[in-house]
């Protein structure tokens, strides 16, 4: 393995970081969800601080500690799939928070350094010292036909006459979640595993086809909460290998990212 840089070694403490708290969360989830209902309530004071300050991080933290990232590997985002309009999407989901944050420690803390990041990620964006991916827009026409292939098999298992029956008086809060909870969350994990993991695992010396496995594999366990078993045995690992595919094959974020976006409109909409 090559000599790593202060700067490489600086990146990944950050990108480890983010994928502990990422998976922490989604642990977090699985066992609250496991354990006795007496246990939960004996220690629901000292679980609700741990999940909040996991929450925060994981909501409000991830944009800066991202955005930092970009900055330190600045002449490396091509090789890490990010191209200006991935990086527009980036600075949405840093904004859409910040709508719903409380002015409260923690939250109030963390959003004083998601504007300052905001602010120099605007810088960024519109740099010209600042050599960005490509795009290759056939992809897009690959996320259109990969995506409704998953949702006609996924709305065909589960019966159509169900899936259609979405929940009208829930649709206010599932829209909530959706804007203001899963689409930064999304945004940031293509970040995560289809751009910066998939760096890292090339700079220790793992292959591209080997990288593009462990990448989906991760990204599939991460989602250990899920409590579907059709989901998440079946669905999440060909979804995990459909957004590195198209990520690696189009060379960019964006066409995983709206890939990823659509899916789970529907999954959210549909199937809560």
């Amino acid at each position: 393995m090559k000599t790593w840089t202060k700067r490489q070694y600086l990146t990944y403490i950050l990108l480890f970081a983010l994928l502990l708290v990422d998976f922490s969360r989604s642990l977090f989830v699985l066992i609250f969800d496991l354990l006795d209902p007496s246990v939960v309530q004996i220690y629901t004071s000292q679980l609700s601080i741990l999940d909040r300050y996991l929450f925060v991080f994981q909501w409000l933290g991830s944009f800066p500690v991202i955005i930092f990232i970009l900055r330190l590997n600045r002449d490396r985002l091509q090789e890490m799939n990010m191209d200006r309009f991935y990086v527009c999407l980036l600075v949405i989901a840093g904004l859409i928070p910040l709508y719903k944050s409380p002015n409260i420690f923690p939250f109030n803390f963390f959003a004083v350094i998601t504007v300052i990041a905001l602010i120099y990620a605007v810088y960024f964006l519109f740099s010209n010292k600042v050599k960005f991916g490509v795009i290759d827009f056939n992809a897009l026409r690959m996320i259109l036909l990969i995506t409704g292939v998953f949702a006609g098999i996924t709305v065909c298992i589960a019966g159509f006459g169900e899936a259609i029956k979405i929940n009208l008086p829930h649709s206010g809060q599932l829209l909530d979640i959706f804007l203001f909870q899963q689409i930064p969350g999304l945004i940031y994990e293509e970040a995560m595993y289809r751009g910066m993991l998939y760096i890292f695992l090339m700079d220790v010396g793992v292959s591209k086809s080997k990288a593009f496995y462990i990448q989906a594999f991760w990204f599939w366990i991460k989602h250990m909460h899920f409590s579907l078993p059709f989901f998440f045995w079946i669905m999440l690992p060909i979804l995990s290998l459909t957004y590195g595919y198209i990520a690696m094959r189009s060379k960019s974020l964006t066409p995983s990212t709206l890939a990823h976006l659509l899916y789970s409109t529907l999954v959210l909409f549909v199937y809560s």
